[in-house]
């Protein structure tokens, strides 16, 4: 939310902002709230008009807090599975 890439619209729907590199808009999609019993989908889902074509909603979590591990640790730890 700080980075003002998810926002909600006036009809209460999530908007996904599609942003590049140095930051600017180049496109959203639109994902609705509220169930539509009337239609085959569940509910409203759109790309924003004038979205670039090669765009798409990201987000970077960061960095992981296990910075390595190996096969062997992990058949060490589990060793009939996680």
């Amino acid at each position: 939310m700080e980075k003002d890439l998810i926002v909600q619209d006036k009809k209460d729907s999530v908007v996904f902002k599609w942003k590049d590199m140095k930051g600017n808009i180049i496109g959203a999609d639109r994902q609705g709230t509220q169930p539509m019993d009337h239609k085959k989908q569940h509910t409203f889902k759109q790309i924003v008009s004038n979205s670039t074509e090669t765009g798409g909603f990201t987000i970077d979590v960061g960095k992981t807090m296990i910075k390595s591990l190996s096969l062997k640790a992990l058949l060490i730890s589990f060793p009939t599975g996680p």
